[in-house]
């Protein structure tokens, strides 16, 4: 088990601090202090070849101009915020207005934005590196003064732990997930299209057209969305399914059918590398993101971005749509402790 700290200088000079975890298979998890963003994840195929499986920025300057959020931990909430509106405790809470009318993971200074500080453990069979910083009440409209942990863990059984804890002076809204883009073929060889995926969730929310949820949860059964038996991603995506005409692809919450068990909750396969992803978590749902829109900045793997070269799988509880529909899900009374683990297991079938 290996950890590795080093400086990374921008084009434009800025510095970052880079983490790099390690473990003894030569499995390796690279992230930065900004936004906790990861930005490389190397894992062997069949073959033992190791590539990178998560999307990154060649600059590190381009992950504060973006909204595809690659690798970031995001909050104080994950997706949506409808009318950028939420009521806690009788009191009404006008937040940033970054995504048309509405809230989008946290507002202008959400934590994908933040310069976090930094320890790191080195354990007999694990490496880690825990984050911490501090949310400011009234920041992005939100209430309260919220203190944040995440936690990245690695260990030798090639599992990758994410923790998020978080406390409150104030009720408040809190429910976090990371926005890492993956694509198994490695150095993204192959369009995201061609993954298998398959989803322990039997429902799914509705969108409206500027993408917040209504307050419905459709059956996945017969609809494109069905992913409880394993199926290429883009097998229906290009159907002509009304929720399509919205976001051009999947970018919706999936909700978990089983609320007991936690264990791989989300199974992604790459046939030809022999790649697989899963995913435990204690979220209640995850949402999708089939990499729909283009985004500017070059790769690290040296090319500009291009539409469905990976998919993001946000675990998280559900997002707040218009009018407080599910706040309940995100709320953080004051004093409480927040706290969510994913775990993410890399495999080689």
């Amino acid at each position: 088990m290996d950890i590795k700290t080093n400086f990374i200088e921008t084009k434009s000079g800025n510095l970052y601090k880079e983490i790099v975890l390690i473990n003894d298979n030569g499995v390796e998890v690279k992230c930065i202090d900004l936004g906790c963003i990861i930005t490389q994840i190397n894992v062997p195929d069949r073959y033992g070849k190791y590539e990178n499986i998560v999307l990154g920025y060649e600059d590190c300057d381009d992950y504060l101009n973006t909204t595809a959020y690659f690798g970031a931990v995001i909050g104080r909430n994950s997706g949506r915020i409808g009318g950028a509106k939420i009521r806690i405790d009788e009191l009404d809470y006008e937040l940033n207005k970054n995504d048309g009318n509405n809230t989008l993971h946290g507002g202008y200074n959400g934590f994908n934005v933040k310069k976090f500080s930094f320890k790191t453990v080195k354990g007999e069979d694990f490496v880690s590196v825990k984050f911490y910083c501090i949310s400011e009440d009234g920041e992005g409209g939100f209430p309260g003064k919220v203190e944040v942990e995440v936690c990245y863990l690695l260990n030798n059984d090639n599992e990758f732990k994410i923790s998020y804890n978080g406390i409150s002076d104030k009720t408040t809204v809190l429910n976090m997930t990371n926005h890492s883009y993956f694509n198994l073929s490695g150095n993204c060889k192959r369009k995201i299209t061609t993954h298998t995926l398959q989803i322990q969730a039997d429902k799914f929310t509705e969108l409206d057209d500027e993408s917040i949820v209504t307050g419905k949860m459709i059956n996945v059964l017969n609809t494109p969305f069905d992913f409880t038996k394993r199926k290429k991603i883009g097998q229906d995506i290009y159907q002509d399914y009304y929720q399509f005409n919205i976001t051009k692809g999947y970018d919706h919450f999936f909700k978990f059918k089983d609320y007991m068990k936690t264990e791989n909750r989300v199974e992604l396969y790459d046939e030809e590398s022999g790649r697989g992803l899963l995913i435990s978590t204690d979220c209640n749902g995850v949402v999708v993101y089939s990499g729909n829109y283009v985004s500017k900045g070059k790769l690290s793997i040296g090319r500009e971005i291009e539409a469905r070269d990976a998919v993001c799988l946000e675990t998280q509880n559900v997002p707040i749509g218009k009018s407080n529909l599910f706040i309940e899900d995100s709320i953080l009374e004051a004093g409480r402790k927040y706290s969510s683990e994913t775990i993410y297991k890399f495999i080689v079938k």
